[in-house]
């Protein structure tokens, strides 16, 4: 099977006597300019935030960002006149207008001027150090009496009163500060702290040639995360960077980084390439869009087919579908799908626990739970295709069922959908059952002497239950009532009925022992019309009062 390599294409003839062409596809790669008859061609230089100026040398630039440790002045150890003074006078630049120090009896922890001066103390601001952050404090105090803090002259800060504060803002160098006290006393534990920031926001708007630390002849371009520390520093892509240019650095080894950027535009290699490789660097990575089953690539990596992967893969956010396009332009024939469908469909599919056999799947994990692609094409037939599986033991079984759940996913969505409509019916069903029953309280009194009616192995038990009816239409037929035993007092009981029609036949009523005794018992009937037949009725021991 010989293999010719010719310009950017690579022909295989196999021993059948075919001929196949693999086509290079060459993308733009941008090297760094060697011209020496200019200095300086760059579109736009990068800009840092916080500021940083660079350092030039010959047609290149550089931006280090290194660690410093915070410079502290902290006055809290010093408790007494002697050694504040002493502290005071390793601090350069400092000054201070103070009668009073640590250790008087009157406010051991605080420093002042006396005979209604202004006290003060005052530093001018290094260099080497943009941040300056202060911890001060109000002591003793009268009316109108202030401890506060300025930058330049300038007010920035006053301290509550027999309180502290902490003030911070950026600073330049050269910069005075200064806190000062107005017929009062200022603590004197004074901590003054001196930073640099430890990030910095690194953009470049166009492609740029830089070397960073020990990593030549990068292209960058977009936004870039700069982060220093100790013992390790970085510098990273930022999350918006959505350039095709981005490098990924690893951390540095030192607490210091070097952006050493050349002032010529970037320019497009003669040759092109396609991916690149170093024995310095085994990371083989592409500068561009990656395509496979196209020619003009629009992604970071851009399938026109079907991607496969034997165990899996991971994600760096908290995706955890792909994005699908779903927009309405795009569509036609829009129904609304039947959500009762949808729940008939959930309870065809059952799911199960089940293990992989051996070499069959790369999970080291074979309890899994999950569908059965046969019983799935019962019901969605889309949802299972027929592919090839290759095992671990290079066994091949040529019509695997393979399933895309994306179906079964959506018709869950309207299964819940259904029973949601399902429950929503359920409460306006309760609801209107509510709204119909009504009672008034003042009628339910004196409970006691339970009436126990048996309808076919019904039972019933009601006390002193009083129940008005008007307009009451009753139909009864075939319906046997036995009562026996049965004490029914009734005094008082005004009943009202009209328009009651009230049929009745076949009811055979078997009475025994039945005692009434009713009194004051006022009955209005009108229009009450009774059809009987086939009625029956046996009473015995009945008296009425």
């Amino acid at each position: 099977m010989p293999i010719s390599l010719n310009n950017s294409n690579i022909s295989v003839q196999y021993n059948t006597g075919c001929n196949y062409i693999i086509e290079t596809v060459k993308s733009d790669v941008f090297v760094r300019d060697t011209r020496t008859d200019i200095s300086s061609n760059l579109f736009a230089e990068p800009s840092v935030v916080p500021s940083r100026t660079p350092v030039t040398t010959g047609n290149h630039k550089t931006l280090n960002f290194a660690y410093i440790s915070p410079l502290i002045y902290d006055f809290t150890n010093y408790n007494t006149e002697a050694t504040w003074k002493s502290y005071v006078a390793t601090i350069p630049n400092f000054t201070y207008f103070l009668d009073s120090f640590p250790g008087t009896v009157q406010d051991p922890d605080a420093i002042w001027a006396g005979s209604e001066n202004i006290g003060w103390v005052q530093l001018i601001l290094p260099s080497g150090y943009n941040n300056v952050s202060v911890f001060y404090g109000h002591g003793i105090f009268v009316s109108s009496s202030y401890v506060r803090l300025l930058i330049n002259g300038v007010e920035k800060s006053r301290a509550p009163l027999n309180g502290t504060i902490t003030y911070s803002q950026t600073y330049i160098a050269g910069d005075i500060l200064r806190i000062e006290e107005g017929t009062a006393t200022m603590t004197a534990n004074i901590i003054i702290t001196l930073t640099n920031p430890t990030t910095y926001t690194l953009t470049f708007p166009f492609r740029t040639s830089v070397d960073v630390n020990n990593n030549s002849n990068l292209i960058l371009q977009g936004n870039y995360n700069v982060n220093v520390g100790h013992p390790t520093s970085s510098l990273l892509p930022d999350i918006t960077n959505t350039s095709n240019m981005l490098i990924p650095l690893p951390l540095s080894r030192t607490s210091n980084v070097s952006v050493r950027y050349h002032l010529l535009n970037p320019i497009k290699t003669t040759e092109g390439a396609q991916w690149t490789y170093t024995s310095n660097n085994p990371n083989v990575y592409h500068l561009g869009n990656v395509g496979i089953g196209t020619t003009s690539p629009e992604y970071n990596l851009d399938v026109r087919g079907t991607i496969y992967s034997s165990i899996g893969g991971y994600t760096g956010s908290t995706l955890t579908t792909w994005s699908i396009t779903s927009d309405r332009r795009i569509k036609e024939n829009i129904v609304k799908a039947s959500y009762e469908k949808c729940l008939e469909n959930v309870n065809k599919i059952e799911l199960y626990n089940f293990n992989f056999k051996d070499n069959c799947v790369n999970t080291n994990d074979k309890h899994q739970l999950g569908f059965i692609a046969q019983e799935v094409r019962e019901v969605y037939p889309k949802a299972v295709k027929v592919n090839k599986m290759i095992l671990n033991t290079n066994e091949t079984i040529d019509d695997i069922l393979t399933l895309n759940t994306t179906q079964i996913d959506y018709t869950l969505y309207g299964a819940v959908k259904n029973l949601i409509e399902k429950i929503d019916n359920i409460d306006i069903g309760l609801e209107n059952l509510g709204s119909n029953i009504t009672y008034n309280k003042d009628l339910i009194k004196n409970t006691s002497n339970i009436f126990s009616i048996i309808t076919s192995n019904i039972s019933i038990t009601t006390s002193n239950i009083f129940i008005g009816t008007s307009n009451i239409s009753i139909t009864t037929s075939n319906i046997s009532i036995k009562t026996s035993n049965i004490f029914i007092g009734t005094s008082n009981i005004p009943i009202e009925t009209s328009n009651i029609p009230i049929e009745t036949s076949n009811i055979p009523i078997e009475s025994s022992n039945i005692p009434i005794t009713s009194s004051n018992i006022s009955i209005e009937s009108s229009n009450i019309s009774i059809e009987s037949s086939n009625i029956s009725i046996e009473s015995s021991n009945i008296s009425i009062n």
